[in-house]
């Protein structure tokens, strides 16, 4: 594999940071992290840390359960109203989906926010960024309709990504005004800019929206993540290889080869 896809561990564990941001920027290769117990999604250096957070996290870290015994409830659902009607067992289930999902957002984490960073400089190579405060990185997946990949296809490798572009606030308002949890996070971002501006932190706010749509389940499923990105990552950490393609079109590259060499 080329040194453009080169999946390095330790780059990509500089980009796994501690939740209290941007009070602290302790990475994993800094120290050990340790998970919330009830999301099992945020990631903290300390106890004491994920305390000073709880305040911000927990908002977050309902809407995850939510989500997870929703999908949960959809699957009974499903497979009773399949047996009700004695049709065939359903191929994939929305908790499946969503797993499936989880799963291909751990897999490309480090390249998504590389994508995104480097979309927000003011020209390739230079340190500095702009417009990370009135932009996001938006991001459109579509898994796969299910018997077009070989059953021992990766659960991370059945989605195809459509759409990889930088776009104005306004245009993902629009897009996503009816999903439940955007007031609370825009408000959550709208608070952790002030915070880096009160305490005249040199970094950058990065937000990529996904929308991952599933024709099998005719549904979709979105994703906002939110991550205070410090000075020392954007200067060493996330540059794109000189001479690749503009960040767009080197992540969606990146996918493509992934999940097709996972596919064979």
């Amino acid at each position: 594999m080329s040194g453009q896809h080169r999946d390095d561990r330790e780059i990509r564990r500089s980009l796994q940071s501690c939740y209290n941001e941007p009070q602290c920027w302790k990475t994993r290769q800094e120290c050990k992290m340790q998970t919330c117990s009830k999301c099992k999604v945020a990631i903290y250096c300390s106890t004491a840390c994920q305390k000073t957070n709880w305040p911000v996290h927990k908002r977050m870290c309902s809407t995850i359960q939510s989500e997870r015994d929703a999908l949960r409830t959809a699957d009974l659902e499903m497979i009773l109203q399949r047996a009700a009607t004695r049709g065939p067992a359903p191929t994939l289930l929305p908790a499946q989906l969503g797993d499936e999902f989880c799963d291909f957002m751990r897999h490309f984490h480090y390249y998504l926010f590389t994508g995104a960073l480097n979309c927000f400089r003011v020209a390739p190579g230079r340190s500095d960024v702009a417009g990370w405060d009135t932009d996001c990185f938006f991001v459109i997946l579509k898994r796969r309709p299910t018997g077009s990949f070989p059953p021992r296809t990766p659960t991370w490798a059945r989605f195809r990504l459509e759409v990889a572009c930088r776009r104005e606030w306004a245009c993902v308002r629009g897009y996503t005004r009816e999903l439940p949890s955007y007031t609370e996070f825009a408000e959550s971002r709208i608070a952790l800019l002030e915070q880096v501006k009160q305490q005249d932190r040199d970094g950058a706010v990065l937000v990529i929206w996904i929308a991952m749509i599933c024709y099998d389940l005719n549904t979709m499923i979105q994703a906002p993540l939110m991550k205070f990105v410090s000075p020392h990552v954007i200067r060493n950490e996330a540059n794109v290889v000189p001479g690749a393609p503009d960040p767009e079109e080197w992540l969606m590259n990146i996918v493509q080869s992934f999940t097709a060499a996972a596919s064979r």
